[in-house]
């Protein structure tokens, strides 16, 4: 009986390997923890933007509820809204002294 020494076949050394997929799967982890921090900023952004949004809304919708109490008032009732208006654009009625302090 024989005995036959069996070589190893050249290639690439086991350790190599292990460490190749080691670091690939650290490099993985640290671009999924980037990708998730610039996700948070991003929904921070958002989060502002909606808010700045919400508060142009409220405004808008108390705008548009003065205009719809002026339109369904009478006459009478708009006579006031009108002067403050006309008040707001530096008008005056006939005959009225306007007295500006500087």
């Amino acid at each position: 009986m024989e005995i036959k020494v069996l070589k190893k076949p050249a290639g690439i050394n086991k350790n190599l390997v292990k460490w190749a997929v080691k670091a690939s799967v650290l490099l993985f982890i640290f671009y999924m923890g980037f990708a998730i921090v610039n996700q948070f900023v991003k929904i921070n952004d958002k989060k502002e933007h909606l808010s700045s949004i919400s508060a142009e809304l409220d405004l808008q919708k108390t705008k548009n509820d003065e205009l719809k109490r002026v339109y369904n008032a009478t006459d009478a009732e708009n006579e006031e809204y009108f002067v403050k208006k006309a008040r707001e654009l530096n008008m005056a009625k006939p005959n009225e002294r306007i007295f500006v302090n500087r």
